[in-house]
């Protein structure tokens, strides 16, 4: 199958999509379980993050609209045409935008609510942020390969903890680089302590949905060498490999020396988060052109 530049286009946007919808959910998270270890300087850096996150998130889900339009038609002329931004809505394309948009808006109305509240205690508004992280996290379950298959929903309800720990762990790695990059070594211990000994569960749980949806997906192992959908999932396993072992040598290695003081493994950990986030978005990249150009055989 040819890759044009009208896919390349709706991958790109896509990974967008993906990248900052994951990183306004992950950030919630971390604000909720990391609140009271965070100053109201650290709380407001990450929640200034988590609403530009929410602000792109929102007008990329609208570009990606007319981007697939365009596609249709192969043309310019199609990004505008209402028959066409139809034909698009009606592919369920309505369905997962509207649930994500719905969840944009509560996070941006929970950070609004407690920006004025200007305090480190979770709130009500909190509370409608975390429901919006949920829904806009799971948000691309509502459609695609997953939605598609015929299994009484058990590949959706798969896909949905595994979107769940994705956010959890790819939008923590930036509030973690906003805490850690102004050197108050204390804090920024506690608080990669913390991540890390909850990443073990978040890990795990990911991990595991994942398998048990590949196996939903994908008839037999060797199609992860002979189909190109296959190919591409053995990319993106890589490079969770890849983030695992950076996430690993953080935890066992680094994240110890800083309970005792150590300014250079504080130096090094924020190099190896940087290298998280660089990994984070080759997976995002291949992830979307998984669900954009290619699908699993049969399907």
């Amino acid at each position: 199958m040819a890759f044009g530049a009208w896919d390349g286009a709706g991958v790109a946007v896509k990974a967008l999509v993906y990248a900052a919808t994951l990183c306004a959910a992950g950030g919630v998270f971390f604000d909720l379980y990391n609140g009271f270890l965070l100053s109201l300087v650290h709380r407001h850096r990450v929640r200034r993050w988590v609403s530009a996150c929410v602000g792109v998130a929102i007008v990329m889900s609208a570009i990606r609209l007319v981007v697939l339009a365009g596609s249709m038609d192969e043309s310019t002329a199609g990004m505008f045409d209402a028959s066409m931004i139809g034909m698009v809505l009606q592919g369920g394309e309505a369905r997962a935008t509207g649930v994500r948009l719905v969840g944009l808006a509560l996070i941006g109305g929970g950070l609004c609510s407690a920006r004025r509240a200007m305090t480190t205690t979770w709130s009500p508004g909190g509370t409608a942020a975390l429901a919006g992280a949920v829904a806009a996290a799971t948000s691309f379950a509502w459609i695609g390969h997953a939605w598609a298959a015929r299994n009484g929903g058990l590949s959706i309800a798969l896909l949905g903890v595994h979107l769940m720990c994705v956010a959890f762990w790819v939008g923590a790695l930036m509030p973690l680089f906003l805490v850690g990059h102004d050197g108050e070594i204390d804090t920024f211990a506690a608080i990669a302590r913390r991540f890390g000994n909850l990443a073990v569960s978040a890990v795990v749980l990911l991990l595991l949905a994942g398998a048990l949806l590949l196996c939903t997906l994908l008839a037999h192992v060797a199609q992860l060498w002979t189909t190109d959908y296959g190919r591409l999932v053995s990319v993106k396993l890589a490079g969770a490999g890849a983030l695992l072992a950076a996430a690993a040598w953080n935890k066992l290695r680094l994240t110890p020396r800083l309970q005792e003081h150590d300014r250079p493994a504080m130096i090094e950990l924020l190099r190896s988060i940087t290298v998280e986030m660089l990994l984070a978005v080759l997976i995002l990249g291949v992830t979307a052109t998984m669900t954009s150009w290619v699908g699993p055989a049969g399907r």
